[in-house]
């Protein structure tokens, strides 16, 4: 596999959608200094286009539980959203969706990294 993702990479190759208000949004980022840029989306609307789901079961799944989940702290939306991935090249291609077994199951880094490996390269 290639080298590990470095922290100065994130910026333009990410982009994280909340379903939290720009105000929750703006103190998360002050707070937490994500590496990557994010949008806020209270209406869920990138959430209804790319068929993002939430489900009380995947919610409570083992695997959810063991990979840290907790109801800890205010949510907004459905609390039982299960994350989506998508990969996307420069061209706006879909290269890689993975919609989450369970609440906390997201995008492996290994596959990020494979992913800009091959289409870093094509951005113009």
């Amino acid at each position: 596999m290639g080298e590990p993702l470095c922290r100065g990479e994130l910026p333009g190759f990410f982009l994280g959608v909340i379903q939290s208000p720009i105000a929750k949004l703006e103190e998360f980022v002050t707070t937490k200094d994500p590496p990557f840029d994010l949008v806020a989306d209270p209406e869920m609307l990138a959430y209804r286009v790319f068929g993002v789901e939430h489900s009380i079961l995947k919610m409570f799944r083992p695997a959810a539980l063991k990979a840290g989940f907790n109801l800890r702290g205010t949510v907004e939306g459905p609390v039982s959203r299960v994350p989506a991935d998508f990969l996307i090249d420069s061209e706006g291609v879909i290269r890689r969706a993975r919609y989450g077994a369970h609440i906390a199951d997201h995008v492996a880094l290994n596959d990020v990294s494979l992913f800009l490996e091959t289409y870093a390269k094509r951005a113009p």
